[in-house]
């Protein structure tokens, strides 16, 4: 068994669209707590939240793009057979809060969990630059156009593990804290074809979570089952609700940690 000192916490973050700005405000707990992170993993908008704070940028300045930001501002409507946004605009955003690093450069060991969909095959990406990584971890299939990495079209990583618990342990995780995304049972008001596929992806994946055995040994459920798949304006609550649920859990982190 490890000692205190040589502990290491895995953090998986789990997808759910926009649900996920939550991912913010566990992470803000973590960091005031003291608690650090030794590896992460995520999928979908957990691998965008991750792969950005793996890559140093600071909490608050997240927390404040995120509530400036909308849809407009981040997809273009592009018309390709592959899908209806090209993400120009989402890429350059993430290369910029990245800091343009590449996996080598991280603060902390990050692996952005993809989808072959060709072969439906889970990918881990562990190498070259980081937006692209993420870019391949959010690429809702029929609105992004997959992302093409060494000759693989990779889409969204929820499409086969919503919460990568089990990446982060092969890692070398000691403890793993997972944060689970959950759909809630919030009417959705359906406006377009994006709010369509967002609930029906969020929807079919949080199905398959049910059936999956998760081995992490906690889990932090924000609640956020009120909010939509596609509410981005909701950002600033979105990140109290992440807040809330870390520090609802966090005398059982301490206490978790301290066991080993």
């Amino acid at each position: 068994m490890s000692t205190e000192e040589e502990i290491k916490l895995g953090l998986a973050l789990g997808a759910g669209c926009a649900r996920g700005i939550a991912h913010i405000g566990v992470l803000q707990v973590f960091e005031e707590a003291g608690i650090g992170i030794d590896y992460i993993t995520g999928s979908s908008i957990g691998a965008l939240i991750g792969g950005i704070y793996a890559a140093g940028t600071d909490l608050k300045v997240l927390g404040e793009i995120a509530s400036s930001l909308s849809w407009n501002q981040l997809l273009e409507i592009g018309f390709s057979r592959l899908g209806l946004v090209r993400g120009k605009r989402l890429y350059e955003l993430l290369k910029l809060l990245t800091k343009d690093k590449t996996f080598d450069e991280l603060s902390i060991p990050f692996t952005a969990v993809a989808t072959d969909i060709e072969s439906g095959d889970e990918v881990l990406i562990t190498e070259g630059r980081v937006a692209d990584g993420i870019m391949a971890s959010i690429s809702i299939p029929g609105i992004f156009v997959p992302i093409n990495i060494d000759g693989r079209l990779l889409v969204d990583g929820a499409v086969v593990n919503r919460l990568p618990v089990d990446i982060v342990r092969e890692m070398g995780a000691d403890v793993i804290i997972g944060v689970s995304i959950e759909a809630g049972s919030a009417r959705v008001q359906i406006k377009n074809i994006v709010d369509i596929i967002l609930q029906s992806v969020d929807v079919m994946q949080t199905e398959l979570l049910k059936e999956k055995n998760i081995t992490a040994d906690l889990l932090i459920r924000p609640k956020v089952g009120h909010f939509t798949p596609s509410q981005i304006e909701k950002a600033e609550e979105l990140v109290y609700a992440g807040r809330e649920g870390a520090l609802a859990v966090l005398p059982d982190i301490k206490r978790l940690l301290r066991q080993f």
